[in-house]
């Protein structure tokens, strides 16, 4: 349907994510999924090498589900890209004069949360309200790098910290991988709730933050 995305497994051991990004009227859909394995040779700028089956099906040779079939989903891709997962220290100014940084230029972080593209969407609503609000566009520069600046900066810094698993890696390691009925079982509902709602407060994606839109 397009509304259903499945996470499975942890660097560690083999890590998938799935989603259906389009369906066609046969009944069958566009599929996307993506893996993420660490690799010490690989070249932080080589964007969009095309990827060989190859080098990352091992973890997932015998992933074989009631409701999927992951290794035949891999073997019947259209194509594969290979792209690094990287991000940048953060800096302490995106304005300069007339010029502005924003999005990936001014803080290139690792996507947890959509927050790659969320984030370039936030500053792109705080620039457009500020230049609106401003007769000097200087200004409003200004006053867009005060109001964005030390936000996002800090959730790159807690991307690296919390990476995009790391409620799927916590139960991982409470249950050493063995299989469980209940996450009740395994760890409280109001923690991983608290996981959630901490982040959300970083982001400015919380209830509050966003006036409840």
């Amino acid at each position: 349907t397009g509304a259903s995305v499945t996470r499975v497994g942890t660097v560690q051991v083999g890590k998938m994510v799935i989603y259906p990004i389009r369906q066609f009227e046969d009944g069958t859909q566009l599929i996307n999924w993506n893996t993420e394995q660490p690799r010490d040779d690989h070249k932080p700028n080589d964007w969009a090498t095309p990827g060989r089956i190859e080098d990352f099906i091992e973890p997932f040779a015998n992933w074989n589900f009631d409701w999927l079939d992951m290794p035949r989903l891999i073997a019947d891709a259209e194509f594969i890209l290979e792209y690094p997962m990287v991000d940048r220290d953060p800096v302490g100014r995106w304005v300069f004069d007339r010029v502005a940084l924003m999005g990936d230029a001014a803080h290139p972080m690792y996507p947890r949360g959509g927050n790659g593209g969320a984030q370039a969407i936030l500053d792109a609503e705080c620039l457009t309200r500020l230049l609106g609000e401003n007769e000097d566009p200087v200004a409003a520069l200004r006053a867009f790098e005060a109001e964005r600046l030390d936000i996002v900066n800090r959730i790159v810094l807690t991307n690296r910290e919390q990476p995009p698993d790391y409620i799927i890696e916590t139960v991982e390691n409470l249950t050493g991988g063995s299989p469980f009925d209940r996450i009740e079982d395994v760890i409280d509902r109001a923690e991983l709730a608290a996981i959630s709602d901490r982040y959300k407060d970083i982001a400015r994606y919380s209830k509050e933050a966003t006036g409840g839109r």
